[in-house]
Order: C-alpha cells, then structure tokens, then sequence
C-alpha cells in the first residue's frame, strides 16, 4: 500500500508549506527588541499542528522561551505577562511565544492596548481597576502573584503598567489579521473599528497568512505525522502501513470529516489499536457527519 501520485504531490506541497512555517519561527527567534519590527504573527487555519511544530522547533534548537497559551482573556493574558516580566533580570531580552490565544484579538479595545505593547511606549497599560482582582487572588492563598500585581500598578494605582520592551513575541494563531485592503471594505461597517484595530496589529508585526487548498492542508498533516511520528508513541513502533491507512482514511472522507487536525490521525491511531477488527466503521460512526 502506498500513497498515489496526488497525494504525494500534496503531501510535497504540504511539506513546504511547513517549511515555509519553520522558516518563519526560526528567523522569528532571532529578532531583537531594538529591531524596528521584532515580533512575528503567524496566522492559518486550525488543525495544522501549529503548536506542536512551533513547540518542537523551539525546543530541540534550545530556544530560551515563555509561552503564554489557552486562550486567556486580557486580564489573564495581563498576568502571564506581569509573571514573565517580573522574573526577567533587568535588561535580558526574552521571546514569548503567544499560541492559541485567539481571544485577545477580537475586540477593539484589546487590540489598542495590544499595539501599544508592541510599538511606542512598549508598555502593556491595563488601565482598568485590578484592586478586587488582586484582592481575589490574595485571598485565595496566592500572596506571591498579588504581590507582583502590586508592583506593576499605575500611578494612580488602579490599573497595570507592564514594560514589555525587552520581549519579542511570536505569534501564532487561527485568526488572519487584516489588510488594507480589508480596512476598506469594512468602512461603514460596524465591525470597522475593531478591524481597523487587528490591522494595527499587522502592521507592527511581520505577519505570514498560511493559506491554502484542503489537500494541502491534508499534506501538512501527513507529513506530520511520517515525518515526526507522532503516531510511533500510539503504536509503540513506526507502522508506516498503518500510518497509510490512516491518512488515506482522513484522506477519502475529508470533506465530512468532524475534525481536520493532527489530533485527528492521533484519535484515529488510538482507535486503530482499541478496535483492531473494526477500526473503520467505529472511525466512520466518531468522526465523520453522517
């Protein structure tokens, strides 16, 4: 069993797609504060193991980073920020790769306190009262952290200054951040203020928009998976034949597909091994619109 000319013309195009992705991280953890534009913003659809690729480069070239992840609100994502900044000696640079966070990019006053953290003042300025929420977090046992809250506040003691002019931020996400063009077309629009707010973001980072056809897509995925067996965990071995079988299944039924994503062939793989008699029609039955 092997894949068939299309396929493997799209998994050839799936793998430069990803080295076109790691490309961009690795000049990324490069950059310097003092650069004029140092942060990246890498957008795509979901389900292209953005993560795990980012996760994997990251750390098997021994790149000193932070994460901040899981789609917090601003306050949450205001804490990350406050714990990473408190730590770091004075003048060390530091790179915060911020993943899956979506959710801080999708209002207009989130991405005007965003812009001025990356350009500017490069100073995260949280200008909401925290007091309730520092008193909260004391009063949950967690002296530390309400204390290095205290340290950030304003003058006027309310909100949070965070100084942020030592970090470069790496961005990766399932959002795509407009362009001109985009600004454009929402004039007189009543989303217009918030994209014009997500196109500030573009414009103070180097953005790369990974966009491409479903069979590329599918590529990605399958030279994830031959390529840094994240199934060889699953199987206790490298099973390129069942390696095949699974992508050829995600593959066939990919339009109906509930989930498209590398977690996808992971699932398929644990039920491969769960259901050795019948892992097809329990595939068909989890994972695919009927």
């Amino acid at each position: 069993m092997s894949f068939d000319f299309i396929q493997q013309k799209h998994i050839n195009a799936g793998q430069m797609w990803r080295s076109t992705f790691v490309d961009t991280i690795s000049k990324a953890v490069l950059a310097t504060p003092n650069m004029r534009r140092p942060h990246t913003f890498i957008s795509s659809k979901p389900g292209l193991g953005k993560s795990h690729t980012t996760q994997h480069l990251l750390t098997t070239n021994n790149v000193n980073y932070v994460p901040i992840s899981g789609h917090p609100s601003l306050w949450n994502f205001t804490v990350q920020l406050a714990e990473i900044v408190y730590v770091l000696p004075p003048n060390q640079s530091a790179i915060v790769w911020v993943d899956d966070c979506d959710k801080i990019f999708t209002n207009e006053q989130n991405c005007n306190v965003l812009k001025n953290m990356l350009e500017g003042h490069k100073t995260l300025a949280y200008n909401v009262d925290v007091s309730n929420n520092i008193t909260k977090i004391r009063n949950s046992g967690n002296n530390y952290l309400a204390d290095l809250l205290d340290s950030f506040k304003g003058k006027n003691g309310l909100g949070l200054n965070i100084d942020c002019r030592n970090l470069v931020f790496i961005f990766t996400s399932n959002i795509f951040l407009p362009d001109a063009d985009r600004v454009t077309q929402a004039e007189g629009k009543k989303e217009y203020n918030q994209i014009v707010g997500q196109h500030a973001l573009r414009d103070r980072c180097r953005t790369k928009d990974l966009v491409m056809e479903w069979q590329d897509h599918w590529g990605w995925i399958a030279d994830v998976v031959i390529n840094d067996n994240v199934l060889t965990g699953i199987f206790g071995q490298k099973d390129i034949l069942a390696e095949e079988i699974i992508l050829k299944f995600m593959w066939d039924k990919w339009p109906n597909l509930k989930e498209k994503s590398v977690r996808t062939a992971e699932k398929l793989a644990e039920d491969y091994m769960d259901y050795p008699n019948n892992y097809e029609n329990h595939w068909i039955s989890t994972y695919v619109k009927l």
